[in-house]
């Protein structure tokens, strides 16, 4: 083999060597994002269940406001 298929082989592997260091990298990073995007998900999930609660509580009380009001319907 030449000196100069073994200096571009050389090349060719330092540049692979560099890509997988980039890809190592941007994994690393994926992961901190993926990492994120859960626990944001983890407390929108919790704030919608609140919100729920809540309004399951504004129902209640409208209902209760209905069958009042239809009671004093009744009576006048």
């Amino acid at each position: 083999m030449s000196e100069d298929e073994l200096r571009r082989r050389l090349e060719e592997l330092e540049r692979k060597v560099a890509r997988i260091g980039e890809l190592e990298a941007e994994v690393a990073r994926l992961r901190e994002d993926a990492a994120s995007t859960r626990t944001l998900a983890s407390m929108a999930d919790r704030d919608v269940a609140e919100m729920r609660t809540t309004m399951r509580g504004h129902t209640q009380v409208l209902n209760a406001l209905r069958e009042t009001q239809l009671e004093h319907g009744q009576v006048l």
